[in-house]
């Protein structure tokens, strides 16, 4: 998000068209089979996931965005999320998602514009 460093009386102000352009709106669906996502649509998506599991492709990846995914099992739980070659994980390896009914797990990442790379995720979030 940038800053807007016009206004000399508070150079930390945040303008308007910074925030419509950095926000956007939640992209919502229930995922099963092979999900293709395009990143260009939204950051943050959350995916509860349906019979069976789940494989996600991506397209659109901006560089320098940043995406979080919310993971939310459904009412039977035990789902799993296979991730693109082109997402990375701190320490090389993802998480071990929640696989609890309703359970729900964030994932965040960066990307180069390729590749999306890990910087947080919380693991069975109450």
């Amino acid at each position: 998000m940038a800053l807007n460093q016009s206004n000399q009386g508070n150079p930390g102000t945040v303008s308007s068209s910074s925030v419509a352009t950095a926000l956007r709106s939640a992209t919502s669906l229930t995922a099963g089979g092979t999900n293709a996502l395009d990143l260009g649509l939204a950051n943050y998506f959350v995916l509860t996931c349906g019979a069976g599991n789940t494989t996600l492709t991506f397209s659109n990846i901006a560089d320098g965005a940043t995406y979080t995914f919310s993971i939310v099992q459904d009412g039977v739980g035990s789902r799993l999320i296979t991730w693109p070659a082109t997402v990375k994980w701190a320490g090389g390896s993802g998480p071990t998602l929640s696989t609890g009914a309703s359970k729900r797990d964030n994932v965040r990442f960066v990307s180069d514009g390729t590749s999306l790379f890990e910087i947080s995720r919380a693991l069975d979030v109450r």
